[in-house]
């Protein structure tokens, strides 16, 4: 038999709070949908159904994306918790993208991984659970909302139609609406987006 005691154990236990309600963490999806004939609304919608609860929370990001910092699912549980009663769709910036509003410094950064870690970092540590309102659409990149947002406007099926990819056209629906749409200032996620392309917005994104 081992000869082990509870303080060497990968628990932590803490006190409990007697007396005080402790609110539960919002519900989240992670998906990365994605379909070989590239009919990305369908993807989206079919992961969509899944979600059991019209309340739950619904993240949605493309497979050239990765999050450069850590803790990510506590930041956006306290975001929701935060804003989750103002805001619709959130999404976040990032180092590459065509639309300059979802760029912090309004160009695209370096492809340089660890420099990159070192801006989400910043974002995180300077801007947390930080919201700036948006009314511009936002990019399919990073999208979080409740499914019964979804349920008021799904996703067109296909990747793009007249000139606007699906993502872009949800969220511009959910603004004609009236919805509000919200930028996480904390969070700044890594997004390859036509990282082999010299001039990015003159060449075919890596889905199409």
């Amino acid at each position: 038999v081992a000869d082990w005691s509870l303080k060497d154990s990968i628990l932590t236990l803490n006190p409990h709070k007697n007396g005080q309600t402790i609110a539960e963490a919002p519900k989240i999806w992670y998906f990365v949908p994605g379909c070989g004939k590239k009919d990305l609304g369908t993807a989206i919608n079919r992961h969509c159904e899944l979600v059991p609860n019209p309340d739950d929370w619904v993240l949605v990001r493309d497979n050239d994306t990765m999050f450069a910092a850590p803790f990510i699912n506590k930041q956006l549980e306290d975001i929701i918790s935060k804003h989750g009663s103002r805001y619709q769709l959130f999404s976040c910036y990032t180092n590459r993208l065509g639309l300059e509003h979802q760029l912090p410094n309004g160009m695209m950064q370096t492809p340089d991984l660890l420099e990159l870690r070192g801006l989400a970092e910043k974002h995180y540590s300077e801007h947390y659970d930080e919201v700036i309102p948006s009314d511009k659409p936002t990019a399919g990149l990073f999208m979080l909302f409740q499914k019964k947002t979804w349920l008021e406007h799904k996703f067109e099926s296909g990747l793009a139609s007249n000139g606007d990819f699906i993502d872009y056209k949800f969220a511009n629906g959910l603004l004609q609406k009236g919805f509000k749409i919200g930028i996480c200032a904390g969070i700044f996620m890594m997004h390859y987006y036509r990282l082999h392309q010299s001039n990015a917005r003159e060449h075919r994104h890596l889905m199409v």
